[in-house]
């Protein structure tokens, strides 16, 4: 009986600390949780969702740069980075980093893949390098067709980088692990997730940057 009480109460808490909390998401997304194993990649999912909606204004920006070299600001693709470094850096990179990688390492059965875990490391690492190479090529885009060329470049490169990585784990590591962890992991390790998004959550980070995240859709014509 205790233990179902902490289901339903982690249950009720997911839609506030899921990095893709302004997607209404509700208890209901989650009533199917109970003696599953799908707990945790299920809330990583809502994140990987968001993360997804931001790739697609980076590239709608880009396009509409090719068409129109006056269409897209400076600006505008700056603040793109700026809710890439948070909804990937912070909500994807540092809650496998910190949290879920190490956590699954220390489960029976975790080592097994120590190498897969170790290339999806790298890859988060080179995620960085290539949005870095995109934020110094936009720095240039006043200075001609040349300059934008590079930023289209290193755009499409992150973009389709990060997409391919993304299916990785959705595809691959997603599935192990919810084979791996029994169910009172998943209450374990949803536990620790979620102590990393309420530090973002109470000081306003989540809400600015799903805002920002809105504002660009509308800008770029990707919502009404």
């Amino acid at each position: 009986m205790k233990k179902y009480c902490l289901l339903c109460i982690i249950i009720l808490c997911l839609p506030v600390f899921s990095c893709a909390n302004k997607e209404r998401i509700t208890s209901d997304s989650f009533k199917n949780y109970e003696g599953s194993h799908a707990f945790t990649t299920e809330l990583l999912r809502t994140d990987f969702a968001l993360q997804k909606r931001v790739l697609i204004t980076l590239e709608k920006a880009i396009m509409l740069m090719e068409d129109n070299v006056d269409s897209v600001s400076k600006e505008t693709f700056e603040k793109s980075i700026e809710v890439i470094s948070y909804f990937f850096d912070i909500c994807h990179i540092e809650k496998e980093n910190e949290i879920l990688f190490p956590f699954v390492k220390n489960i029976q059965g975790g080592m097994e893949k120590k190498d897969f875990l170790g290339r999806l490391l790298m890859e988060h690492i080179s995620a960085r390098d290539r949005k870095r190479a995109l934020s110094d090529a936009v720095k240039g885009i006043s200075l001609g067709k040349k300059a934008r060329k590079t930023i289209k470049k290193a755009g499409y490169r992150y973009i389709k980088y990060v997409k391919k990585h993304l299916q990785t784990e959705e595809k691959a590591l997603f599935p192990w692990i919810d084979t791996l962890l029994s169910h009172d992991d998943q209450l374990a390790l949803i536990e620790r997730l979620n102590a990393v998004e309420e530090k973002y959550i109470s000081n306003g980070l989540h809400e600015k940057y799903f805002i920002m995240v809105e504002t660009l859709e509308k800008q770029l014509g990707i919502l009404p």
